[in-house]
């Protein structure tokens, strides 16, 4: 076993030791304390620090015992690699194969089969040029039953470890790691597994793979939420783009909105490598939201400066399309939209409320977050008409660009003290309960 953690580690795979099994079978038995009771047996690392005392330094790690245990690669920016972890005793077989149809289908790389009748798929981690992710960005640890990401924090039981059933892992494609390069995810696999993320328990910013268009949430505290109760709110499927945008624009004319525009560019450039397409499907979709009567070569030229400022932030090997490839992409995009994103109705009002004047009830405040949060609560009050506005204080925090829950609880207190806002109901404190709602009240 000892060998093969040398042979990883000079791969550059970090490898943790990992507790292995006194006995195998239906009642399988862990070496760890926990013995018979343990509800990991044999898949746990040993360390104190779990994965997080990875590493490919052996000879600085002496004392781990490998003859009675396992081994462990740690995944993430730590081995620059992603595994998909498919587990059929859990539906795992056929959501992968949904996933596919919707994502894209993954390429061949190394595999894994693992004791229990699943297997490890290995991928490249899709961070940056240092390997890692830019502040914000959370990864999904599930994309449906059966189907586990492991990446940043994470590890993967590695061959030729004993599974409890008695069966060991094997390599079942691309053994030699040698000769072989771990593939890249495919785009829509990368937009699906890293978001913009706040609360992964609550999935308010996350959208599911599996059912991509959006639906109005009617429970959760950090979305955007319509009224469930009202026949007249789209929910569900939605009502079409254009019937929704037309009740949230007045003015939908391409011209004269050039800072909309530009925000929009703004938001939605490449972060990563591999993420181009993912978001220049989001740009054609903000754009769509707002202009849903306009014809994509209205905006040939905006593209096309999206295209020059993706090449600036990442460069031309990272982005690994041309000008007209990316031109088709939007193209392509904006004819397949049919329904607003999940966040893309919050997101287009708080780009209108970016670019919109400050109305007179932000005269007495100097902060322009705290302007921007008026102006913001102005366009979702327009966009309900007489209805109050259900606002979470994380989904402040998400549109403002504040990292203090606290701070946006304070702010919007403030407002409704001093009589910008109606607080028409304070939200539930629990996760996945009602956000509070309120009504603006200035010009």
């Amino acid at each position: 076993m000892e060998g093969w953690a040398e042979f990883y580690a000079a791969q550059g795979l970090p490898v943790v030791t990992v507790w292995g099994l006194y006995k195998t079978g239906e009642n399988p038995v862990c070496r760890c304390i926990l013995r018979e009771k343990c509800r990991d047996a044999g898949k746990h690392p040993r360390t104190s620090h779990g994965a997080n005392d990875g590493t490919t330094d052996l000879a600085k790690r002496r004392r781990w015992k490998w003859e009675s245990g396992n081994i462990g690669i740690c995944t993430g920016e730590a081995s620059g690699v992603l595994v998909i972890d498919v587990d059929p005793r859990s539906g795992g077989r056929e959501t992968i194969e949904e996933l596919q149809r919707q994502l894209g289908k993954l390429p061949a790389g190394p595999l894994v089969a693992t004791g229990g009748g699943g297997w490890h798929g290995y991928m490249r981690y899709p961070g940056g040029a240092d390997g890692k992710l830019e502040p914000g960005i959370e990864i999904r640890s599930e994309l449906g039953p059966g189907v586990q990401i492991k990446a940043n924090g994470g590890m993967v039981v590695a061959p030729p470890s004993l599974h409890k059933s008695g069966k060991r892992y094997v390599w079942a494609r691309d053994r030699d790691l040698e000769s072989v390069e771990f593939p890249a995810l495919p785009d829509g696999w990368v937009e699906a597994i890293f978001k913009c993320g706040c609360d992964e328990n609550s999935n308010s910013c996350y959208t599911d793979p599996l059912n991509p268009c959006y639906t109005y949430p009617t429970t959760n505290p950090t979305c955007y939420t319509e009224d469930p109760e009202d026949p007249e709110e789209p929910r569900g499927s939605m009502d079409t783009l254009a019937a929704v945008a037309a009740t949230t624009f007045a003015d939908q004319s391409v011209v004269g909105n050039a800072s909309f525009i530009d925000h929009c560019i703004a938001e939605t450039l490449p972060r990563f490598q591999g993420e181009r397409h993912a978001q220049i499907f989001q740009l054609a979709r903000l754009l769509k939201a707002r202009f849903p009567a306009a014809a994509p070569t209205d905006f040939r030229e905006d593209v096309m400066a999206w295209y020059g400022q993706a090449i600036g932030r990442l460069g031309v090997d990272k982005i690994r399309a041309d000008a007209t490839e990316n031109w088709g992409d939007f193209c392509e995009g904006w004819g397949k939209i049919k329904y607003l994103g999940k966040d893309a109705l919050p997101r287009a009002l708080l780009a209108r409320a970016q670019t919109a004047p400050d109305p007179a009830a932000a005269a007495g405040y100097s902060d322009p977050k705290v302007k921007l949060l008026i102006r913001l609560c102005k366009e979702l009050q327009t966009h309900r008409g007489n209805k109050p506005f259900p606002l979470s204080t994380r989904m402040a925090c998400r549109l403002l660009g504040i990292k203090d829950r606290m701070r946006a609880h304070r702010w919007l207190t403030a407002l409704v003290a001093d009589g910008v806002l109606e607080c028409t109901f304070r939200g539930d404190r629990v996760p996945g309960g009602r956000a509070s709602e309120f009504k603006y009240l200035g010009d």
